[in-house]
């Protein structure tokens, strides 16, 4: 029997309210999970989730995701309220067997990375993190409240 992770609403409170040792974090939007899942190139079969730490609402579109291999672009608009999560998925596998995600605003300022993950177990597995705690690999859920967006491969022109 495997233990299965849960991330959702308590995720959310941890992320927006503490940090290392219950100090205050800087809000900003943060990488919360990572599926590599290199044994599944289809849509959807990786993904890239962010949850937004800031008390206002926070359009998404534009910002880009960089890995060690490729980078995409979050399609606009995509907004999304405190506390809330965004599913990101590509049209294509972008991710290897190991690499490293940074997130980028749209003026170019990197706003969170990962250190380098792993997966070579070919399983449902996935990375992730619950508040300031480091990143974990196991099974999670990410709970309600998940907004759906798409990872484009080209810059789109509106961006």
């Amino acid at each position: 029997m495997s233990t299965r992770w849960f991330v959702g609403s308590a995720l959310c409170a941890a992320v927006l309210a503490s940090g290392a040792n219950g100090a205050a974090v800087p809000a900003s939007p943060r990488l919360v999970a990572v599926e590599l899942q290199p044994e599944d190139p289809s849509p959807g079969g990786q993904f890239v989730a962010i949850a937004n730490r800031t008390r206002g609402t926070i359009d998404l579109g534009c910002w880009r995701l960089h890995s060690t291999t490729a980078t995409m672009t979050i399609r606009a608009p995509l907004a999304l309220r405190p506390g809330k999560i965004a599913l990101l998925s590509p049209d294509r596998a972008w991710l290897g067997r190991v690499d490293r995600v940074r997130l980028i605003d749209a003026r170019g300022r990197q706003r969170d990375a990962t250190p380098e993950l792993a997966d070579r177990a070919s399983d449902d597995r996935i990375w992730f993190r619950e508040g300031s705690a480091p990143w974990r690999f196991g099974r999670t859920s990410l709970g309600r409240g998940v907004v759906a967006g798409r990872l484009l491969q080209r810059l789109p022109s509106r961006c």
